[in-house]
């Protein structure tokens, strides 16, 4: 099968963690899933707004609006070992953005200063992120896809990310709502999200293939693999998962990037 992904996109993801304080010193950590994006010289992490802001979907944490730390791993596979090599850091500065729309749950980290050497690791183009109008004219309904993040059942030997999948539910022309309410720019899809694979990048794989010179094709054929989304939680009924997820539109982080840029 021809799907466009392979074991590179597990090494384009970083594990996050960030501390919390409040004013009496009282601490409480928030983690999660991030990938990182480039654009010509400038890299930015993308992760949900609800691991950098942890009061955003849990007002019990109101008061916890100092970040004490923030830290995040990275990795490359050795070919001479045969295993991952992981670099662990800590920020020392970096600005955070958030969508105009405060109901879009995504993070923009930028201009990120870290203490010690960087681990090679891979970015994900900035190109591959699925536009406004990709999201009216090349994807659909049952369209596959695939996010890579750190679920509960991640693997704990080697810390590495792993990969679910799953098919677009909802139209991607619109934007999603289980309750009716305005929540976003937001995009439904059949996958089995659990807690810690927030801010996941999901992937609409590969159509089709390129068809070379001879050869005819129906329009539509083919599409690449595009980076549609960011994985922000899952949906529940009386406690039970529904096998229904949710993510934030990728042309809302392409905005979000362009003004993290401006800034730098």
């Amino acid at each position: 099968m021809i799907h466009g992904i392979n074991n590179d996109y597990l090494y384009a993801v970083s594990k996050i963690d960030i501390l919390f304080s409040d004013s009496k010193g009282n601490k409480v950590q928030s983690t999660g899933t991030g990938f990182w994006i480039s654009k010509e010289n400038n890299v930015f992490l993308i992760t949900n707004r609800h691991v950098v802001q942890i009061s955003y979907k849990r007002p019990e944490y109101s008061s916890f609006t100092n970040i004490v730390s923030i830290s995040f791993d990275m990795r490359s596979y050795n070919d001479e070992t045969k295993d991952v090599d992981i670099s662990n850091h800590t920020v020392e500065s970096c600005s955070i953005d958030f969508p105009s729309n405060e109901k879009d749950d995504i993070a923009c980290i930028s201009n990120i200063k870290v203490k010690g050497d960087v681990v090679s690791f891979t970015h994900i183009p900035f190109s591959m992120l699925a536009t406004t109008k990709q999201f009216f004219n090349d994807l659909f309904v049952c369209d596959h896809v695939a996010f890579v993040g750190f679920p509960i059942v991640y693997d704990h030997k080697h810390i590495m990310p792993i990969l679910r999948s799953g098919v677009i539910s909802s139209d991607p022309r619109l934007n999603y709502s289980a309750d009716g309410n305005d929540n976003g720019h937001c995009l439904a899809y059949e996958a089995f999200s659990t807690e810690g694979a927030s801010g996941s990048p999901a992937f609409a794989t590969q159509k089709g293939f390129k068809v070379g010179k001879g050869l005819n094709a129906p329009e539509g054929f083919y599409r690449p693999t595009l980076l549609i989304g960011i994985n922000a939680g899952s949906y529940n009924v009386s406690k039970e998962h529904q096998h229904m997820s949710y993510m934030y539109k990728s042309d809302q982080i392409i905005s979000l990037i362009l003004l993290a840029e401006s800034k730098l």
